[in-house]
Formats: structure tokens, sequence, C-alpha cells
């Protein structure tokens, strides 16, 4: 998360930046609340049990050190999977490894490429 303060942005509230666009160079400022995620998807999947293309529950971890979400996850094709967590969740972002267990067993996981904001 990045503050206003050094981007050069005045407004009286803090701004978050909740996107970026290398492509355009474009930068995207929002209020906190926008920063909250129904989801991501992932790519270079690696599955430790037979993938699902059907929506399976799991808890979810964003981070080494990151609370387990209650989630669920389902394969998509290219070797890439998709999680819909059961409650927003903040500070999920691209780049982030996520794994997804059922129960102590490490179902699957991969590198965040996509996130869904809730709003």
């Amino acid at each position: 998360w990045v503050h206003r303060v050094g981007l050069g942005v005045a407004g009286g509230e803090p701004r978050y930046v909740v996107g970026k666009d290398p492509a355009t160079n474009t930068v995207t400022l929002g209020q906190v609340q926008d920063l909250e995620s129904t989801g991501c998807t992932a790519s270079e999947a690696s599955w430790h049990c037979e993938p699902s293309t059907g929506w399976v529950p799991c808890t979810a971890q964003i981070r080494a050190h990151g609370d387990a979400l209650p989630a669920q996850v389902r394969g998509l094709d290219g070797n890439r999977l998709e999680i819909r967590f059961d409650t927003p969740h903040r500070a999920v972002a691209t780049g982030q490894a996520v794994v997804c267990y059922d129960g102590d067993l490490v179902r699957c996981g991969g590198w965040i490429d996509g996130v869904v904001r809730a709003g």
C-alpha cells in the first residue's frame, strides 16, 4: 500500500495505490476500502492432489505469515487457478504467492497474476 504522501496528489484524505499499468504509465489511486479483494487468479499452479475445475472449499494463505482465509479454489486452463474468498480480504497483490490448504494438507498454490476487487 502506498499512502498519497510522496505522490504529489492532494485530496484531503488518504489515497492508496490500487492499480498500476506500466504499459500506459498509469497509477490508479483509491480509498482504503478499494484495497479489499474478493478473489484472485494465479499462474504456474502446482497441485498436490487431483485438480478440480469445480469449486472446492479450502483455506487460502497469502504471504508466508498471513492468516489462512476461508475460500474456494478451482483449476483453470493453462496451469492456472482461481480463488474466491468467503469474505473480502485486504493486501492481495499480483506477484505474491498463494497456497490453498485442505486442513493441514497443501492442495495447490501459485503466483497471483490477477486480483478481483470488491466493489
